[in-house]
């Protein structure tokens, strides 16, 4: 599965999306992202999020792609710890994306736009060439944060983030 997830963020990059390690939700018309390292909460973020009717594109891995004049999350057909028969089939356009952090109170703040590009960038592991990274990923991230916002997501194990987001 790995060598297909290699050839998959590849074929995306030429696009001009990416493939991000993250889970993703559709709250209403939206995609909301969440991304961060293992055991950050992303698949928690995701199950307190569908209690709140919260529609699950992915607990592991989103595909970010260009359409019209913005960019659309699809949940990859990868693996994460839910079931693909949970996960939604259809893109939906992305709203904003978060970086999450644990906390005791829940709270957002902005991110600046050089911050998110080397948090996101990070996050698009399946980009293991120097020069794709830097030549082809990063123009694309660029792009990406000129029409999507990024935030870190202080939250703690329960739905109170949901009226924030």
């Amino acid at each position: 599965e790995n060598h297909f997830r290699w050839f998959v963020a590849n074929e995306i990059m030429k696009r001009g999306g990416f493939l991000l390690h993250s889970s993703g939700i559709a709250k209403g018309n939206e995609s909301i992202l969440f991304f961060g390292t293992s055991g950050d909460g992303k698949s928690t973020i995701v199950e307190l999020g569908k209690g709140r009717g919260g529609k699950v594109l992915s607990d592991d891995l989103i595909i970010v792609s260009p359409e019209n004049d913005g960019y659309v999350a699809y949940g990859a057909p990868f693996f994460g710890v839910l079931p693909q028969k949970e996960k939604e089939k259809m893109p939906f356009k992305i709203k904003s994306v978060y970086r999450l952090r644990k906390s005791d109170d829940t709270f957002v703040k902005q991110i600046s736009k050089g911050v998110a590009l080397g948090l996101l960038v990070s996050h698009c592991q399946f980009v293991f060439n120097e020069k794709t990274r830097n030549e082809i990923l990063i123009p694309i991230v660029i792009k990406f944060l000129e029409k999507v916002s990024c935030f870190e997501l202080y939250f703690r194990k329960d739905d109170s983030f949901w009226d924030l987001i």
